[in-house]
């Protein structure tokens, strides 16, 4: 399979953007329509508040994970047990937290595609919050029986004004901005009337650990640790060993949490081991598109690319305190090992923190330099020479 140099991306964020909200707008309005009554219903005749609002700020200072999927989860999943903080995953890892002895205290469901049964079936999520909003697959509401916590979701309009012409007719013009905030009038003025109850908007930033980061940050989490946020494949693997529970397995991992709080570790692990079945994922070959060799030589593509750019966009817009423990693309963020973040705590991660002065400056640097070298082949193609920035040498 070929490989391409860089982490270049063919397309600006803007238009990633303006391609995914024309992709899924039907989906999120189908969904928020088919969901409206429900929601109404918890909120005004079963007087829930079930607003992601009113955790804002509820849990500062507490340290968190943020769950990915990659192949890296396989070497830290293991020390969540032991961790002494919230965990968030999405619904297609939240199983492997679970085997590993520390269910998800938080699943975030962003995606507005449908759910597969089979990847949140037979466990009992008791004490996990889902967080997610109305447009989602009404499928999840039908199977969730826990907690919930309910965001809007935010999607910004651009306009590129470059677009706009002085020969143009008032008409031309109006017709461009009308297509560049498609969608703005759904996001920014109807979800508010019509769930004035959930209070809160969070970004869509192009995958669900964006989506967590962002969610964790408004809840007061901090540091956040990135487990198995790889945005590639260092172990040649599409993604992390997956598990699914066997069938009679509850009583297995009753007695799996029992021998866990009673400090028998390898009870916990022989009694899961009976209780969950592995499921091993395929190699690079099942990913389907064109391989990129990024910066320190792992595998990636260009999706996996631009998630790394929209999570720089977040760390600039948030300042969260991340801190990655995966062993994927990411570079720029403070790197540290999950197994000492368990044992030492504070003691070991408070020498990790940055300000908000270096989080805007090492994220803007690493969303110039990705812009740069994308300029720079999509030039390469067309025959044509980027011309340096001013005051540099070339």
């Amino acid at each position: 399979m070929a490989e391409i140099d860089g982490e270049y991306i063919t397309q600006t964020q803007e238009q990633r953007n303006y391609g995914v909200l024309r992709a899924w707008f039907p989906r999120w309005v189908w969904n928020t329509a088919c969901n409206f009554e429900m929601i109404r219903d918890e909120f005004l005749r079963q007087k829930k508040d079930l607003a992601l609002a009113k955790y804002q700020n509820k849990f500062k200072g507490t340290p968190a994970v943020i769950i990915g999927s990659g192949s890296s989860l396989d070497s830290t999943a293991p020390l969540l047990k032991d961790f002494q903080g919230a965990v968030f995953s999405s619904f297609s890892n939240a199983k492997i937290c679970a085997r590993h002895g520390h269910k998800p205290d938080y699943i975030c469901a962003f995606d507005g595609n449908v759910i597969h049964e089979q990847t949140l079936e037979a466990v009992n999520w008791k004490n996990t919050t889902l967080v997610t909003h109305p447009a989602v697959d009404p499928w999840l509401f039908e199977f969730w029986k826990w907690d919930k916590a309910y965001y809007c979701m935010m999607h910004i309009a651009a306009v590129d004004y470059s677009l706009l012409k002085p020969n143009m007719t008032l008409d031309q013009v109006v017709a461009i901005i009308k297509d560049q905030t498609f969608g703005k009038d759904f996001f920014e003025d109807i979800n508010p009337i019509i769930f004035p109850w959930i209070r809160t908007a969070i970004l869509n930033a192009g995958c669900v650990v964006n989506n967590a980061i962002q969610v964790a940050h408004f809840m007061g989490y901090d540091p956040l640790f990135l487990c198995g946020v790889d945005f590639g494949y260092p172990k040649k693997r599409h993604r992390a060993i997956g598990y699914q529970p066997v069938r009679w397995a509850d009583p297995v991992r009753a007695l799996a949490e029992i021998a866990l709080k009673a400090g028998h570790a390898d009870w916990f692990e022989w009694l899961q081991d009976k209780a969950w079945r592995k499921v091993i994922p395929g190699g690079l070959e099942s990913i389907g598109r064109k391989l990129h060799k990024a910066e320190n030589g792992v595998l990636t593509t260009e999706e996996q690319i631009e998630y790394k750019h929209a999570m720089m966009h977040v760390y600039m817009i948030d300042c969260p305190q991340l801190m990655d423990c995966s062993e994927g693309i990411i570079t720029e963020l403070p790197k540290v090992e999950f197994g000492k973040v368990v044992k030492d705590g504070e003691g070991y991660w408070k020498k990790y923190i940055r300000t908000d002065e270096e989080i805007k400056s090492i994220g803007q640097s690493v969303i110039d330099r990705q812009n740069k070298l994308s300029d720079e082949r999509n030039a390469d193609q067309k025959g044509t020479k980027v011309p340096a920035a001013a005051g540099s040498k070339s």
